[in-house]
């Protein structure tokens, strides 16, 4: 279970934990991920990163807490940093809290191995996020068919654009496109759950909805939609998968949160 602190300071206590001379993150850089037979390995704080994409409104608290994670006093604590920018698929959201650390961070090395990583030093890190936090996700490309790994670009600028890529996308079965306009995009983010409501009406196209929301960021949005299709997946194949998205739009809708750190 990912930690769910309850206000800025908790939250920001729990990120600095990394700033001591014994800290575990000097053993172990990364957290392991079991993938089956795999193992796979993600930045230490992804967590942080995790919660502020599930809730949106802890973005800036998260982003507080890098500041001051950043500035500790143990290297590995500026190390965990650059590691979050270089891996996370969504650091642009952090761009406002970290680009004034670039001067400070610019020649620490990120330890991410990973093949999506965005850089190697903070200062590559940040070259490659600023153009992508000014860009704001005004493009989509869909998931390719017949063999093909990619499928056309459209335009996302306004909710007409939104029905048009919806309308395209969901025939395919992938809603993985919409992530990053949900976090990035205000507009997007306002209108998306009614597009969904009006323009899915397939049960097969409700089925790649849903297994979408099961995962999706921002998910307290989602939960009106989620309760009006209930009675939809009250039985069936679908059901677990339901029953998972609206365990996590409740969750995400019932936390509170407090803003206590100057």
């Amino acid at each position: 279970m990912e930690p769910d602190p309850k206000s800025t300071r908790e939250l920001v206590a729990r990120m600095q934990v990394l700033d001591t001379p014994d800290s575990e993150y000097v053993k172990k850089p990364c957290t392991v991920i079991p993938r089956g037979r795999d193992i796979e390995t993600e930045p230490c704080l992804s967590w942080a990163a995790r919660l502020a994409e599930r809730r949106p409104e802890l973005r800036p608290a998260v982003g507080i807490g890098l500041q001051h994670v950043a500035r500790g006093t143990h290297r590995w604590s500026q190390v965990a940093v650059v590691d979050l920018a270089s891996a996370y698929r969504f650091g642009e959201l952090f761009v406002p809290w970290l680009a004034p650390l670039r001067s400070k961070l610019r020649a620490v090395r990120s330890t991410d191995q990973s093949p999506r990583g965005f850089g190697r030093t903070f200062g590559e890190v940040m070259s490659k996020l600023v153009p992508l936090a000014a860009h704001r996700a005004t493009q989509v490309i869909l998931a390719g068919t017949g063999g093909q790994l990619f499928g056309p670009i459209l335009p996302l600028e306004n909710v007409a654009h939104l029905r048009a890529v919806v309308r395209a996308s969901v025939p395919r079965s992938d809603l993985a496109w919409l992530d990053r306009p949900l976090l990035c995009q205000p507009w997007v983010a306002d209108a998306a759950a009614t597009v969904l409501e009006e323009e899915v009406q397939e049960d097969a196209h409700l089925r790649t909805v849903l297994y979408w929301l099961a995962h999706a960021p921002d998910a307290a949005r989602f939960l009106p939609l989620l309760e009006t299709w209930a009675p939809r997946f009250a039985e069936g194949n679908d059901q677990r998968v339901f029953e998972q998205a609206l365990t996590r739009a409740r969750a995400a809708a019932g936390a509170a949160f407090e803003f206590d750190l100057d």
